[in-house]
């Protein structure tokens, strides 16, 4: 009995140490993450939304978007950063609005090798001046699990950087 104590308290120990989404994230998507600070005042943000997969594995590009209205879009080896976005005062108020609890990731669905697996992660500046970061993914058949509030956040992100 004592050594199942033992193994609960470093587990526990562990899981203070590991990203709270890391075991959730599917393992293309797990390294993805690029660590972006938020801006600096309270209630500043970044949203990273980024794919994995399909016939390549690369996706079909990357996006961040921060509250300051700038941005940025990759794909593969193209990167293009933007100065101005649209959409930020909408996305802004989509992110304000939303409560931790939606932030929830769909159970792994599917064993689809090409499919395009989409992770949203969000990094939102604190009033303390701490960083907090919600993350979700979905693949194609796990979309419709994904709480409305954040696909149209996704939508907005993909329509701010669009040219």
């Amino acid at each position: 009995m004592p050594h199942i104590a033992w193994l609960s308290m470093a587990l526990a120990l562990y899981g203070l140490q590991q990203p709270a989404t890391a075991g959730r994230l599917p393992q293309m998507l797990a390294q993805a993450v690029k660590p972006i600070e938020p801006p600096q005042q309270p209630g500043g943000w970044v949203l990273q939304v980024l794919t994995r997969g399909g016939l390549d594995g690369r996706g079909t590009g990357d996006l961040f978007v921060h509250s300051s209205g700038g941005g940025g879009i990759r794909h593969g080896d193209d990167a293009v950063t933007l100065s101005h976005v649209s959409f930020v005062s909408e996305l802004n108020q989509s992110i304000r609005s939303l409560i931790p609890s939606q932030w929830t990731t769909p159970a792994p669905a599917s064993i689809c090798s090409d499919c395009i697996v989409t992770l949203m992660h969000l990094a939102l500046r604190g009033t303390d001046g701490s960083v907090q970061t919600y993350s979700v993914n979905w693949d194609p058949i796990t979309q419709a699990q994904v709480p409305p509030e954040l696909m149209r956040i996704h939508d907005l992100a993909v329509k701010a950087v669009a040219r």
